[in-house]
């Protein structure tokens, strides 16, 4: 296509083509057209000759640099990039190229110079490009583990970005907030502190600014921390550091950061808030945590070791309908053998706790190289001491011979190792193995001693780090340990969330005399944006407009924290009248809250809510299939209780009342049933349907087909 010798000129000079690269605007449409034709050497070999001929012009460097790139050859768009910045260091297109290549030749961190530089000159030329690295800056600082540093770039990508590549930043960025295995106050923005410096510093405070806009966290960390020599005693100058540390992936650093912020701030809210982030910074430092190791085995018959491992009352066998690709069989082991069905149910200390997992490959692949073989294996996983020692032992006398250890794949040291588990933390990150037959009743009532053992006896009297070595209980009424305390507890809120339980986090407070949380002042919507959401849950709900209540229910939905979640939902659904415009929405809101209670065990409140959605759906105009699905949830939520009498009533109603106006509903009951392990009431039952309140008389095959045919009505699956 011809270009228009008027138009700027494409090198980045500012001036039209005419008065610029005219000499190459020919060559260079060539070039062009070349691209379009799909022919990228003819491009190339077009490029190299340009580039003999004009070494350091703009327009025929960064399209010999975008071609090489897309030919992978990015270590050559690197070497013919450095070569034109060492004239041109300020080049905005250069520089987004230079770091794309480095990035591709090096990895990252070795490349992390180069991008910082691109964001600092090519951001307001290269948006898109810069886009592009700051979605591998958080791919890196993901897999790293640096959940904050991942944040920030993937909110910088989808500030810059701009079609697909925004779309798709706004997906991750939605994915990470809401992923139940972050502890829910990383997974979350925060409050960046208002700091405009003293008169000894403020010039290298507007530095650290300036370079923080373009996602240069390090640089201007390292600016901000040589500037508390002219104000050491500002926390809000050691919080803005440590955000800006943890943004840059140095979570260690940025920890030691927010302890000293906690320890200046005069607000204890903002302390609290400040040690709470720096002990989930720091829980995995090799200092204050254990290693999760594996061993490795290879196997003679897989088949021939499964008979061997299912025959040992510690090994229990996990049964799932989708295993894992290229796993036989999985097996957690435990402390002590399953109890078996009894007429008494078993106590709280029959149930056994899983010390490791062993995985057995039919193919194991030790992923060293592409050429390795592969062969039948078996890993062997637990918590580095007594737990990994004992799943070996058990695991070996199983195998008699049939596996043999074999070194790990690599001299790095701890190539074994795949995870961490904090020490003051071992009796959170304990798992019971509920036994299979125990009925639903009996499995809540003891989950829920379970529950309170753990918090109120297990964590209360275990000594912590941040407590100075004392415990929870001792360190209650000693005044210079309670925003330490406080932290403490929001810190076990986030790991009891991780665990899928709710933390009674009043009584908890309560209990330690911490009283309830000082309650923060909202003093616009705006400012529901710029909260924490440590901050959040601290506002009143009460007095909030419904927008402002719209705003605090996205993020807490969004962050999938049950606690934070049934709050708000409890004031929408109740708090106000005409909340939900629709009923549709009122309906999943009710729902949802009934399966958040459900999973954390609160049966009576779930079962209310379900009922309420129930009666709300009957004046609807699907009055039967939503009523259905309503009473298909509190089969679900009442579980596999063989001693509620509600539940068989339930089932019958369901088979006997609705089964003949949705054909497919029985056979969905059945399976129900059958994958509960229960007797089919309605095979040992005769019932009326006006024994169920149904007011419809006998149930006869005749009148199912009567009503049959009268109906078209299904059940979704």
């Amino acid at each position: 296509m011809t270009m228009d010798p008027y138009a700027f000129c494409p090198c980045g000079s500012g001036k039209k083509v005419k008065f610029c690269c005219q000499p190459i605007m020919a060559d260079m449409e060539k070039v062009e057209k070349f691209q379009e034709n799909n022919q990228p050497r003819m491009a190339l070999q077009l490029l190299e000759k340009l580039a003999k001929a004009h070494p350091q012009n703009p327009w025929v460097v960064t399209r010999q640099g975008i071609n090489l790139i897309n030919d992978g050859r990015a270590a050559d768009a690197k070497t013919t990039l450095v070569a034109f910045l060492r004239n041109r260091p300020d080049h905005a297109l250069a520089n987004a190229l230079y770091a794309t290549a480095a990035a591709s030749v090096d990895g990252l961190p070795a490349a992390k110079k180069a991008v910082h530089r691109a964001f600092k000159f090519s951001i307001a030329g290269e948006p898109h490009l810069c886009a592009i690295l700051a979605g591998s800056m958080a791919d890196h600082y993901f897999e790293q583990g640096s959940v904050m540093a991942a944040r920030q770039y993937l909110a910088m990508a989808l500030r810059l970005g701009v079609g697909e590549a925004r779309q798709q930043a706004l997906v991750e960025l939605l994915e990470l907030d809401s992923d139940p295995l972050i502890p829910y106050p990383l997974r979350s923005g925060q409050t960046i502190p208002s700091y405009a410096g003293t008169e000894a510093n403020r010039e290298a405070v507007a530095k650290a600014q300036r370079l923080s806009s373009v996602g240069c966290y390090e640089e201007a960390a390292q600016i901000l921390t040589d500037a508390t020599a002219g104000d050491p005693g500002s926390a809000d100058l050691w919080h803005l550091i440590a955000i800006l540390r943890a943004w840059d992936g140095h979570d260690a650093a940025s920890a030691e950061a927010f302890r000293k912020a906690a320890e200046l701030y005069g607000d204890e809210s903002f302390a609290a808030e400040c040690a709470t982030i720096a002990e989930l910074l720091s829980r995995f430092q090799s200092d204050r945590s254990s290693a999760v190791r594996q061993s490795l085995y290879r196997v003679e018959s897989v088949g021939r070791l499964l008979s061997q491992l299912d025959g040992v009352p510690e090994l229990d066998r996990v049964r799932t309908q989708a295993p894992q690709e290229g796993v036989a069989a999985a097996y957690m082991v435990l402390d002590r053998p399953m109890p078996g069905a009894t007429e008494t149910a078993p106590g709280l200390d029959d149930i056994p706790r899983i010390v490791g997992r062993i995985y057995i490959y039919d193919k194991l692949d030790l992923g060293t190289d592409d050429d390795a073989p592969e062969f039948p294996g078996a890993v062997v996983s637990g918590i580095e001491g007594d737990n990994l020692g004992r799943a070996k032992q058990l695991f070996e006398k199983a195998a008699d011979g049939l596996a043999s250890s074999i070194a790990p794949p690599s001299e790095t040291p701890d190539v074994d190792v795949v995870a961490r588990v904090p020490l003051d933390d071992a009796a959170l990150f304990v798992d019971l193995r509920w036994p299979p037959t125990l009925a639903a009743r009996s499995s809540r009532e003891l989950q829920k001693q379970y529950l309170h053992r753990l918090i109120f006896e297990q964590w209360m009297d275990a000594p912590r780090a941040s407590l100075q070595g004392k415990t929870p209980r001792q360190a209650a009424g000693v005044s210079e340990l309670r925003v330490p305390l406080a932290a403490a507890v929001f810190y076990l809120d986030a790991m009891c969330d991780l665990r899928g339980v709710v933390l009674p986090f009043d009584q908890v407070r309560s209990e330690l005399g911490l009283g309830p949380m000082p309650t923060l002042e909202l003093k616009d919507t705006a400012q529901l944006n710029s909260l924490s959401a440590l901050q959040l849950q601290r506002i009143d709900l009460k007095p909030l407009t419904n927008e402002q209540l719209d705003l605090i229910m996205q993020r807490f939905v969004t962050l999938r924290h049950s606690r934070l979640s049934i709050k708000v939902l409890d004031e929408a659904l109740q708090g106000r009248s005409g909340y939900y415009a629709e009923p549709r929405d009122r309906s999943t809101a009710v729902a949802r809250l009934s399966d958040i209670l459900r999973v954390a065990g609160d049966l009576p409140g779930s079962l209310h809510w379900n009922r309420v959605g129930f009666d709300e759906s009957q004046s609807g105009p699907n009055a039967v299939v939503d009523g259905v699905q309503w009473k298909i949830r509190e089969v679900i939520i009442r579980g596999n209780d063989r001693e509620d009498p509600e539940l068989n009533r339930l089932l019958l109603e369901l088979w006997n009342h609705y089964g003949p106006k949705l054909p497919r509903l029985r056979e969905l009951l059945e399976s129900m049933v059958a994958e509960a392990g229960m007797d089919a009431p309605w095979k040992t039952a005769i019932v009326t349907a006006g024994s169920i309140g149904s007011g419809e008389g006998l149930w006869s095959p005749e009148a199912a087909a009567t009503a049959n045919t009268g109906s078209k009505l299904w059940i979704p699956e």
